[in-house]
């Protein structure tokens, strides 16, 4: 577990239109965040859009993916309700984008 005082957890639910929004997101993590796709943000994980944020620690969530018939590349975590509480204990701060 992270559990460190500096490490947040940024949720992501806008679509792959809101460019400037990820943008601004990327600009405001730390090496130790850690970003979570849920709604619409699930649709980040299609090739061309996810090229902009695969340099990060990236979750999604299963719910979201499953409704919008899309998978999680390798390098995405797939996490379920309550691993995303879990992960809002995890970190010491939630920062939500929408």
């Amino acid at each position: 577990m992270t559990s460190s005082n500096s490490c947040s957890l940024h949720t992501f639910n806008t679509s792959p239109r809101e460019q400037a929004l990820m943008h601004t997101c990327c600009q405001a993590m730390a090496a130790t965040d850690a970003l979570l796709l849920l709604e619409n943000g699930v649709y980040w994980l299609r090739p061309q859009a996810f090229e902009k944020i695969r340099h990060l620690k990236v979750y999604a969530l299963i719910p979201d993916l499953q409704a919008r018939g899309l998978q999680a590349p390798d390098s995405v975590i797939p996490i379920d309700d309550a691993g995303f509480v879990a992960l809002c204990v995890e970190y010491n701060k939630v920062v939500s984008w929408f």
